[in-house]
């Protein structure tokens, strides 16, 4: 409606202005025209009163004459009609007065045979030019109006029906769109500009909607290979901790054959039967729960975030990589100010910590200590200005470090540090996925010949 009302009053206004000149033209034309007219009645009012005059004069003298000018004069009132004397005569011709009041004045000597009459005098009054315009305008201002009220009724009425209420529905179509409904479209009905916008508008929609279908699969294509990468990312972890654990697992092994050739060895007493079976027992227990560990790391399945404690975590991890640090000579050592509790996915996040410390140990070939730090900060997002309350992991090994050039790619996707053969480059980049998905991030930094520390941080639950 905004758009129909300016439309009317820029068409009333633009109306009053045209209505206006015209009528000031208009009004000019007619002052000339009157002037003309008033001139052309003025002379022949003198004719005539010189014809009367004549006869006048020549059957009753100049009583009579006297007699005729002033019955003239008193038979057109809005005209002066004089008889001078010789003594006022005026030029003959006819001039226009100015003054108070325009006027139009003819002047002319009469002669009736050889007797000089006197000067005929008709002065009409003229109307001005400023008074005539005056009412030329205010006449058509009056019409303008009446007009102006006509026409702006029939530009509200006829532009809200072609107008208005189209682009009311245009608008509308628009607001659905920005809040993500495409299933509307509008009715083709029309092939002016509307029309056009109109069509327009629902080709938007459907290539909208077209491109929304092609984001949802590639998105849920995205999500299936980040997935099926994290998995085979898990499953090369399960692949390097196979060894160590086999090893790990020779130890509870012959102790359970040992313990159990004795049960059949005759002369046991029956408490050294019992001693023998709680060893095999626990030792059982002891073969289980590593299985069982490495079995649920391995195994795949959607997130399923909760409260979740990283102390936790740090024990998981390090019970689980215990075997494959202790073949390679570095000790797990863990150390936390207090228990901190994240909103977070247990698998994966011990997917991320995992990664962190095996990177550790590959980086110390001669040995040495892996520190596991848990603690809390209030820090800055990357890029960010605002500041949160975030759980912070530090990864720190004593190995052989990353130069400023590999410290600057190590999360670009397939970059390592390693050599050929004994990594893929595809572990920070799944850490840092991971980490983005709970809210987290991963920072690290480093010296040639001085070790690494890669630091997790997490928002603290709520």
């Amino acid at each position: 409606m905004k758009v129909v009302a300016r439309f009317a009053a820029v068409f009333f206004a633009v109306t009053c202005v045209w209505l206006a000149l015209t009528g000031w033209f208009s009004a000019k034309r007619e002052a000339q025209h009157a002037a003309e007219r008033i001139r052309a009645d003025v002379l022949s009012l003198a004719d005539a009163l010189e014809a009367g005059i004549a006869v006048a004069h020549a059957t009753g003298g100049p009583k009579a004459v006297d007699q005729v000018v002033t019955a003239m004069g008193e038979r057109r009132a809005n005209v002066a009609v004089r008889l001078l004397p010789e003594k006022d005569a005026q030029p003959p011709g006819v001039v226009v007065r100015e003054g108070e009041s325009r006027s139009l004045a003819f002047t002319k000597r009469i002669v009736v045979g050889t007797a000089e009459i006197g000067t005929l005098e008709i002065v009409h009054p003229l109307p001005s030019e400023s008074s005539l315009v005056r009412a030329a305008l205010l006449e058509e201002l009056a019409f303008a109006l009446a007009l102006g009220l006509v026409t702006g009724g029939l530009a509200l009425g006829l532009g809200n029906v072609l107008i208005g209420q189209p682009l009311e529905r245009v608008v509308a179509q628009a607001r659905r769109i920005a809040a993500g409904d495409l299933s509307g479209r509008l009715a083709e009905d029309r092939t002016d500009e509307i029309g056009h916008l109109k069509r327009e508008l629902n080709v938007m929609c459907d290539k909208l909607a077209k491109a929304k279908t092609d984001l949802e699969d590639e998105a849920t294509a995205h999500v299936e290979t980040l997935e099926q990468l994290r998995h085979l990312d898990r499953l090369r972890t399960v692949a390097t901790l196979s060894s160590a654990v086999a090893h790990e697992l020779g130890t509870p092994f012959n102790v359970v054959l040992l313990r159990a050739q004795s049960l059949v060895d005759e002369g046991v007493s029956d408490e050294d039967r019992r001693d023998a079976a709680r060893v095999i027992v626990a030792q059982v227990d002891r073969m289980s729960r590593i299985v069982r560990q490495l079995l649920d790391f391995s195994r795949s399945g959607g997130p399923s975030k909760g409260p979740l404690s990283l102390g936790s975590v740090l024990s998981d991890v390090r019970r689980l990589l215990g075997p494959l640090a202790k073949k390679h000579g570095v000790s797990l050592e863990a150390r936390q100010d207090a228990d901190v509790t994240v909103d977070a996915d247990p698998l994966r996040l011990e997917q991320v910590v995992t990664n962190l410390v095996m990177n550790a140990i590959a980086a110390m070939p001669e040995g040495g200590t892996v520190e596991l730090r848990l603690t809390t900060d209030d820090v800055a997002r990357p890029g960010q200005d605002l500041h949160l309350r975030a759980a912070r992991i530090d990864v720190v090994d004593q190995g052989t470090g990353i130069s400023k050039e590999g410290l600057s790619r190590i999360f670009e996707p397939f970059y390592t540090t390693k050599s050929e053969g004994r990594g893929t480059g595809l572990g920070l980049s799944v850490v840092t996925g991971i980490l983005e998905e709970h809210g987290g991030w991963l920072a690290a930094k480093s010296e040639e010949g001085h070790g690494s520390t890669f630091s997790v941080y997490l928002p603290l639950a709520t």
